[in-house]
């Protein structure tokens, strides 16, 4: 069976990825990412998103984790390279309204097939204080946005030059912050706050410069290791 809608409002090649499939699950009324091999047909060309892989869990005293929620963790874990301008700036170059999305299924339910096209880009630089290099050497950055008038968040790394890239939705009050573990502080992460930013329209870059880092602002960051958000 295959499913078509011959307008939708989204770009496969907005965020140069293929859209993220999903399927309802009427028991909890809640939208979950297939986890088998999709195939979907964009603008007449059939593109394979690979099988998730299975990760292993372990099993934690109080109960089971809720689903649904996105934690500084599974955002730290998940995050991506940063996306280069050239390429952001390039993947508005096509009307996001006249793209043809088909999903085949393999089973019967409700589906739905995203792939957000509202985005701005915010670039910046980490400039870390020599009084903190040492401390933070080697350790994996990410940049995060949080939506301050919308419910969402974006995660991209910082290259080894410090300079990030990160998604936000456009015309929208965002909050962008430093997820970091500090060496040693296994499964704790620390998030810094670098305040509170306005996006411009869509297809748009906010360059906010360099956001300077010390060690006193490191070692008494936030501990986000419970925060659900």
């Amino acid at each position: 069976m295959t499913l078509r809608k011959t307008v939708a409002a989204a770009a496969a090649a907005k965020l140069e990825e293929i859209p993220k499939a999903y399927k309802l699950n009427e028991d909890t009324g809640t939208w979950t990412e297939l986890e088998d091999d999709v195939d979907l047909d964009v603008d007449g060309e059939v593109k394979k998103r690979a099988k998730k892989e299975a990760k292993p869990t372990k099993a934690k005293a109080g109960g089971l984790k809720k689903k649904g929620k996105c934690t500084p963790k599974m955002d730290y874990d998940n995050a991506r390279d940063s996306l280069s301008v050239s390429a952001f700036l390039k993947a508005f170059a096509k009307d996001p309204r006249t793209a043809s999305i088909g999903l085949k299924v393999r089973s019967s339910g409700f589906f739905n097939c995203d792939s957000p096209y509202k985005a701005a880009l915010i670039t910046g630089n980490l400039y870390f204080m020599d009084d903190v290099k040492d401390l933070l050497a080697n350790q994996k950055m990410v940049v995060r946005s949080v939506g301050g008038d919308y419910a969402g968040t974006v995660s991209a790394k910082a290259n080894g030059d410090g300079d990030f890239s990160v998604q936000a939705q456009c015309d929208s009050s965002v909050d962008l912050e430093l997820l970091f573990m500090l060496p040693g502080a296994k499964e704790q992460f620390k998030s810094l706050s670098f305040g509170n930013r306005r996006t411009g329209d869509a297809g748009t870059v906010l360059d906010v410069g360099p956001l300077a880092v010390d060690r006193e602002a490191a070692t008494n960051a936030d501990d986000v290791s419970t925060e659900v958000r």
